[in-house]
């Protein structure tokens, strides 16, 4: 129970037993929690529509965008989810000595932070400018203060690939901001 939660925010930023306690008091309040219940398959809608005043329905903990740029099929290229998902499995994923994260959400900035605590000479990559970034002011302030590196206005678009299909290093396009389009980007 707690989907991302517990699979994509470091222990640091939501220790478990606060997840386990609103779990605990959701359940206490007569919540019944079914796990790996295909939804018109193993329970039609209309069974629970007979069987319950109330529904909710999770579908689980969703996936990274990829950036659709070359080299990003490399072996040492992850997602940031996927990460921050095999440390809240007690992983040590395998890192080198230099990280780049790409993107300025909250999965950005948690991964980099993770990464640094890892021992890691860590740079994040946002293509926008500081003021754009949409990650907690807080957090990447923390970010800052452990050592993470930003470089603003920067965008990759290639991985360069060694012999062995793993990234060596990551080509960048700098980026200058323009008149908010349609969407207030």
């Amino acid at each position: 129970p707690g989907g991302m939660l517990t699979c994509a925010i470091p222990r640091y930023r939501l220790p478990r037993q606060v997840i386990e306690a609103e779990m605990k008091r959701i359940t206490e309040l007569a919540a019944e929690v079914r796990y790996g219940t295909a939804i018109g398959g193993d329970l039609s809608i209309e069974e629970l529509a007979r069987d319950f005043n109330a529904v909710y329905v999770a579908v689980g903990a969703r996936k990274s965008t990829p950036l659709k740029i070359e080299g990003e099929q490399a072996s040492n290229v992850n997602s940031g989810l996927d990460f921050l998902r095999e440390l809240s499995e007690g992983k040590t994923p395998a890192l080198g000595n230099k990280v780049v994260v790409v993107g300025g959400g909250n999965t950005a900035v948690d991964a980099a932070r993770a990464a640094r605590r890892l021992g890691c000479d860590v740079t994040i990559l946002y293509r926008r400018t500081a003021s754009e970034m949409p990650a907690y002011a807080a957090e990447t302030e923390e970010a800052l203060r452990e050592g993470v590196k930003i470089e603003y206005l920067c965008a990759p678009v290639k991985f360069v690939l060694d012999g062995s299909n793993r990234a060596s290093s990551v080509v960048c396009s700098k980026m200058k901001l323009s008149d908010a389009d349609e969407s207030g980007r």
